[in-house]
């Protein structure tokens, strides 16, 4: 089994993300055991760190001026499963809340098992946990569901899609994978329909390649990897254009946006994300001003009004303060 990253011990924590944002992991390892995943031999079972630990740091994050802490995990709605608790995600995302300076609490990783109405209702009456949620759920058709050994099939899926739907303003990101063994035209045209009618705000997709060690690796009927990447290039135009349609209505709107800095892209433009941007993944909003426009740093919310937008990313003008 893998070691664990962590000891309870003071060392000082290095943020890993740009602006005001960071990312806070709250377990390492994973107990489930997909057939395509290697993580479990690698790094072990889950080991879920205490709330109180998690929160320790999260004050210290906050105190260096951090305002967005991501929320990580290999099995996030799993967190403190391990330690007897099923309610361990509730406990955290309330301390979180209660947190000085802390603004945006996001999930990531929040897989669809131990999904529970508690958490959705959080989702729902918090000002600060994000109606924003990564969840990978990897395909659609059941017999494919089965084959990766994921214990949530279509109906389930179908579901808690429309539960998380009915949270106000909610964005969701999900990742799939095309090409697992044994996937039929028939089942990856199920996918392919199942997206285009879905409609996910973020979509990641991966052409499923053997890894060594993992049962799907010895499966047989495995899928020609130019077949599988190409059903991802299928996916991937399908998702492009439900997304480009989606940033076009979001001209006109007015958003806050968290201030990250000067753009990598574009060193003179400052940049920005909306809590539907996840950091380092999810494209952003880049800031323009009015005549005499203020200057805003890092860490800041801003509102802004989105004038235009482009395949991934917004434009939006800095409103003045009234």
């Amino acid at each position: 089994e893998g070691s664990f990253l962590y000891d309870g011990g003071n060392a000082p924590r290095v943020k890993s993300m740009r602006g005001a944002s960071a990312y806070l992991k709250v377990a390492e390892g994973c107990s489930r055991s997909c057939t395509f995943c290697i993580i479990p031999k690698i790094r072990g079972k889950q080991r879920s760190r205490s709330v109180t630990e998690v929160l320790g740091e999260a004050r210290l994050l906050a105190a260096q001026g951090i305002k967005e802490v991501v929320l990580i995990a290999q099995d996030l709605t799993s967190y403190g499963v391990d330690l007897g608790d099923n309610r361990s995600l509730i406990t955290l995302l309330e301390g979180l809340e209660t947190i000085p300076g802390l603004r945006w609490v996001r999930l990531m990783y929040a897989y669809p098992w131990n999904f529970t109405d508690e958490l959705l209702s959080l989702i729902k009456d918090s000002d600060r946990v994000l109606p924003y949620i990564d969840m990978p759920l990897q395909h659609i058709s059941d017999r494919i569901l089965k084959a990766m050994r994921r214990n949530v099939l279509r109906e389930k899926q179908l579901e808690l899609i429309d539960k998380l739907r009915a949270v106000p303003g909610m964005v969701l990101r999900t990742t799939l994978i095309t090409g697992f063994p044994g996937e039929t035209d028939a089942e990856f045209q199920e996918l392919a329909d199942w997206i285009q009618d879905v409609e996910f705000d973020r979509v990641g997709v991966f052409a499923y390649s053997p890894e060594p060690g993992t049962p799907a690796a010895e499966m047989p009927d495995q899928v020609d990897p130019e077949v599988a990447e190409a059903r991802r290039g299928a996916l991937l135009a399908i998702q492009q254009g439900i997304h480009e349609e989606k940033m076009r209505k979001m001209i006109g709107e007015r958003l806050e946006v968290l201030v990250d800095g000067p753009s990598d892209e574009h060193p003179l433009v400052l940049e920005g994300r909306y809590y539907g941007q996840a950091p380092e993944i999810d494209g952003v909003v880049y800031l323009s001003f009015e005549d005499g426009g203020s200057f805003v740093r890092p860490g800041e919310f801003v509102e802004v009004e989105i004038e235009d937008a482009s395949e991934y990313d917004l434009v939006g003008v800095v409103l003045a303060e009234p």
